[in-house]
C-alpha cells in the first residue's frame, strides 16, 4: 500500500520524517515553522493596519464633503439627501464644527 493520495498516510510519514531529522535539522525545520507563523502574522497584521487606515481615510473624506456643502449653505437635509449619509450623522459633523467654531 503506498502513502501516495491517503491523506493519513502522507501525514504519517511526514512526521515520521521529521522524527528521524537529526537534531540540526529539526532545529532548522522548527525555526522555519517559527519564521513562516512570523511572516504569517505580518501579513496579518498589515492587512488589519491597511484596512483601519483605509476606513478612517473614508471616515475623514466625508467629514471633508460634508463640511464643504455645508460651507456652502446646504441644510443638513439637503446634505443627507445628496450623499446618501443618515441625517444623524450629517448633523453631527455640523455640531461638531459649530462647538470648535465656539471654542476658537
Amino acid at each position: 500500500m503506498t502513502a501516495k493520495g491517503n491523506i493519513y498516510m502522507e501525514t504519517a510519514l511526514d512526521e515520521m520524517d521529521k522524527i528521524n531529522m537529526s537534531e540540526n535539522e529539526r532545529y532548522l525545520y522548527l525555526r522555519r515553522q517559527m519564521a513562516e507563523s512570523d511572516m504569517a502574522s505580518m501579513v496579518h497584521w498589515a492587512s488589519r493596519q491597511f484596512e483601519e487606515g483605509a476606513n478612517k481615510g473614508r471616515e475623514e473624506g466625508k467629514i471633508e464633503i460634508i463640511l464643504h456643502m455645508l460651507s456652502q449653505n446646504l441644510t443638513c437635509e439637503e446634505i443627507a439627501q445628496l450623499t446618501n449619509l443618515p441625517l444623524g450623522e450629517v448633523v453631527k459633523v455640523k455640531e461638531d464644527r459649530d462647538r470648535k467654531s465656539v471654542e476658537e
